[in-house]
C-alpha cells in the first residue's frame, strides 16, 4: 500500500474517504500555491419567488460561483459544498433583515447621532471582521458573511 500526501488533502476522514474517494479533482489542492479560490469564487444568492423578497430559507438558492472560469467546479461538486452552505441560509436572511432595517440613509443618521464615520457604524452594525482582511479567515463562515455583505453593498 502506498501513501501519497495528496490522499490528506482535505484531511478530514469525511471529506477523503466519503466524498473524495478516488475522485481526481485536479490541481486545485489548498495547499497548492495556484489554489486561488476565495478570489475566484464567490457566494450569490438567486431567488426564488416572485416577488423578490427573502423571508424564508425557500425563497433563494445560495451558491458558490466561479468569474469566468470553471477551475473549481468539480471541487465544489465533490464536496458537496452547495449543499453544506445551503444549512447556513438562516445567516444570509440574517443579514439581509439587517440590511433592510439599516439601508445606507439610517447609517448615515446613526453616524451623525454618534459623531462615528459613517465606516464605524457599519462595522458596529455588521461586525469588524467584514472590514479587517488580515483576520477575516478567524471567524465561523467568513467568506460567506463577506461574499454575501459585498452583494448587499455592506463593503
Amino acid at each position: 500500500m502506498a501513501l501519497s500526501l495528496y490522499n490528506f488533502v482535505p484531511a478530514c476522514y469525511i471529506c477523503n474517504s466519503k466524498l473524495k474517494k478516488e475522485e481526481d479533482i485536479g490541481d486545485v489542492s489548498p495547499t497548492a500555491s495556484t489554489f486561488n479560490f476565495n478570489k475566484k469564487v464567490t457566494f450569490k444568492t438567486f431567488m426564488q419567488n416572485d416577488n423578490l423578497q427573502i423571508e424564508e430559507p425557500k425563497d433563494f438558492d445560495l451558491l458558490l460561483k466561479e468569474d469566468f472560469t470553471d477551475v473549481y467546479k468539480k471541487y465544489i461538486d465533490v464536496f458537496e459544498l452547495d449543499g453544506r452552505y445551503a444549512y447556513h441560509k438562516t445567516k444570509v436572511i440574517e443579514m439581509i433583515n439587517k440590511r433592510k432595517a439599516y439601508p445606507d440613509s439610517r447609517i448615515k443618521e446613526l453616524a451623525a447621532l454618534t459623531q462615528k464615520t459613517h465606516e464605524e457604524v457599519k462595522q458596529d452594525l455588521f461586525g469588524t471582521y467584514l472590514y479587517d482582511a488580515k483576520d477575516l479567515h478567524k471567524r465561523p463562515l467568513s467568506k460567506l458573511t463577506k461574499d454575501i455583505a459585498k452583494e448587499l453593498g455592506l463593503v
